[in-house]
């Protein structure tokens, strides 16, 4: 039940989580092992409800730590006094952790954040930037550079509204291409070259509006024509593109292959007005849902199901969870119920993909915007991704820096 997880395993409730093992309800973090709600943290192992830290161990219910050890509640102690308290805690038990969640929410609100989360970001504007250089209005960019109105970047150069991708150059109005050139227009392409109003294309080269070919140059709707030909009649379609004012853009909004309205694009601040996106041209429609194989299956209300995750059966994986809040049925699976036994954690009542809108709306708008406030340490006028007064204490990465690094 994650979403962006990358080169990782055993991991439960995740978002934006990397390199991390055995990990629950993390969000935007690194290098974890054995870490229960973390946010924000990298390189930390058997520690829970941290926020931005990094370089820790056996630490509980933290913020702003660096290279630290046995620390509870932002407070060192020995280590027989840290495993007694946290011995003491009872995640298992659904008050308990609910308690917990309750007092982590506390220690963020008084936690020192930096304007933004760029990190090695030279000459650039955006959010989320890391070892990239030269990237106007870009999100979530990873050694990139020459960059403008793109997100989700990863080792992209010379590039120009882009939507993620890996290893890639000179990129126009893109979608996820992984060891590409000169792709416009196209999306979900491999290992291509010159491809436009192509999708899910492997090995290509010269190819325009194909989809699903693989090893295969100078198609046009996946026909094979020879090199001359394939030209000349690029340029009549293109021709005529142009006189129906289609060339040049992304594939139009009719042609999304699910509804806008069940899409994980509602989940997103900024993206979750249906009426805009009917206007903009997005199918919307009513969508009944299922439980896969719901017959006979007893149906219990989620408040139904036990409090300690000690005394929940077996048998609960044969009964459907209805989640009234959210009018929405769901199953606990097998693997679930046995990571949450063996880590001491109890079964959450929310539907997954609730669950899932929670950590988006966690993490953020899609849109980028920068608000203009003072650095609360220095007074410093900055521009930061958090509006003036939410959260208390944001610093200037001069300050932060200082104070947490």
């Amino acid at each position: 039940y994650g979403l962006t997880i990358d080169d990782s395993k055993n991991c439960f409730d995740c978002f934006t989580t990397f390199n991390s093992d055995i990990c629950y309800n993390c969000l935007q973090s690194f290098y974890l092992y054995k870490c229960f709600f973390a946010e924000y943290c990298s390189n930390c192992l058997n520690s829970s409800f941290l926020f931005d830290c990094r370089d820790c161990e056996n630490c509980f219910m933290s913020a702003n730590l660096r290279h630290k050890r046995y620390y509870f509640f932002n407070q060192p102690l020995t280590e027989e006094e840290y495993k007694r308290k946290v011995r003491e805690l009872n995640m298992g038990n659904r008050a308990v952790l609910e308690s917990l969640k309750a007092e982590f929410s506390k220690i963020k609100s008084e936690a020192i954040y930096k304007e933004n989360h760029n990190i090695r970001a030279i000459d650039c504007f955006g959010e989320y930037l890391t070892d990239s250089k030269n990237c106007y209005s870009c999100m979530f960019a990873v050694n990139s550079e020459n960059l403008a109105y793109s997100a989700g970047s990863f080792k992209i150069r010379d590039s120009y509204d882009a939507f993620g991708g890996l290893d890639s150059s000179l990129a126009y109005e893109s979608h996820a291409g992984i060891a590409c050139s000169g792709l416009k227009f196209s999306c979900h392409i491999k290992f291509s070259r010159d491809l436009e109003y192509c999708v899910l294309c492997n090995n290509c080269h010269n190819c325009f509006a194909c989809i699903g070919l693989r090893n295969k140059s100078f198609c046009i709707l996946n026909r094979q024509y020879g090199e001359n030909e394939y030209w000349s009649k690029v340029d009549e379609i293109k021709i005529e593109m142009l006189r129906g004012k289609e060339y040049g853009e992304f594939f139009p909004p009719n042609l999304m292959p699910v509804p806008y309205n069940i899409s994980i694009a509602t989940s997103y601040k900024g993206y979750d007005d249906i009426e805009t996106a009917k206007r903009y041209g997005y199918t919307v429609q009513d969508i009944i849902e299922t439980v896969q194989g719901a017959g006979e299956e007893e149906v219990i209300d989620a408040e139904q199901v036990l409090s300690d995750i000690k005394d929940i059966k077996d048998d609960v994986l044969s009964k459907i969870i209805f989640d009234k809040e959210s009018q929405k049925k769901f199953r606990y699976i097998k693997e679930e119920l046995e990571f949450h036994r063996r880590y001491n954690l109890a079964l959450p009542l929310e539907h997954p993909s609730v669950r899932l809108a929670q950590k988006r709306k966690m993490f953020g708008s899609l849109v980028l915007k920068l608000y203009k406030r003072d650095c609360t340490n220095c007074q410093k006028g900055i521009e930061s991704i958090y509006p003036p007064g939410e959260p208390k204490n944001v610093y200037c990465e001069e300050c932060y820096l200082k104070e947490v690094v």
